[in-house]
């Protein structure tokens, strides 16, 4: 559900405001790192 809002939310945000999706997708590429680097983490606890 919450990423049917978002995928709504961007679709207005990209008639609206064309530069925000760049921001969006900048911050969605940070969240994608940041989620490895916590795999990553995890790993290495785990070992």
């Amino acid at each position: 559900m919450k990423q049917q809002q978002r995928t709504m939310w961007e679709s207005y945000a990209r008639i609206r405001f064309p530069t925000f999706i760049g921001a969006v997708s900048i911050l969605d590429q940070i969240n994608k790192v940041a989620e490895i680097l916590d795999c990553l983490v995890d790993l290495i606890e785990e070992v």
